[in-house]
């Protein structure tokens, strides 16, 4: 009999367990469309124009970009990101304003959802072009902007639903670029996120 008890106690918890991290809300077969907002930060890099070589040192205000994911299962899906960053400031007697902009295809997985709360990690595949212009106070502005390249990101995020159609939440993104006058990681962010599912 106490075997017994022993063993029911074990499956009520577990079934309470299993509800607690039940999925709610179901994404599968619907859109979900992400706005976001935010700052980058100077990750670590160097991107290389004209001979001469740069790397992104400045963090802060603003970025800006949206996500579109199509849910092929309730806790995968696949879709596209667009970012776009640029920050600036003055260093010493210098100007320095650096823009970065993504654009490609992503997929997120969710490793852990509640009715209220669900983290998700993410990859795929982007286009990266980044630019940064000088300008010293007593001289002409040179631009480095070596082109187009490619680039991994790897996202992090955890989203709050305020119900079955709207989640909003947090996500940190870095981008590792792979080319040759682009490379490192020019893209660290912070983002607050809007998800909207239709």
């Amino acid at each position: 009999m106490q075997q017994l008890l022993k063993y029911s106690a074990f499956i009520i918890a577990v079934a309470f367990g299993a509800q607690a991290f039940a999925y709610s809300p179901s994404t599968e077969g619907k859109s979900t469309i992400s706005p976001m907002l935010g700052f980058m930060g100077p990750g670590s890099n160097e991107i290389t124009d004209n001979n001469a070589a740069r790397s992104f040192t400045l963090s802060g205000l603003f970025g800006i970009g949206a996500d579109y994911e199509y849910g092929l299962k309730n806790d995968f899906s696949v879709g596209g990101l667009f970012r776009y960053y640029s920050t600036n400031d003055t260093v010493g007697t210098t100007d320095t304003t650096e823009t970065v902009m993504l654009i490609g295809g992503l997929a997120h997985a969710t490793f852990y959802n509640t009715d209220k709360w669900h983290a998700y990690i993410g990859s795929g595949l982007t286009l990266i072009q980044a630019t940064i212009k000088v300008t010293p106070q007593n001289g002409s502005s040179t631009t480095f902007s070596p082109g187009m390249t490619l680039g991994l990101p790897f996202a992090l995020g955890i989203g709050y639903h305020l119900n079955d159609t709207m989640t909003i939440g947090i996500e940190h993104l870095q981008v590792l670029a792979l080319g040759d006058k682009v490379n490192g990681w020019p893209v660290s962010d912070y983002m607050v996120r809007y998800s909207i599912t239709l």
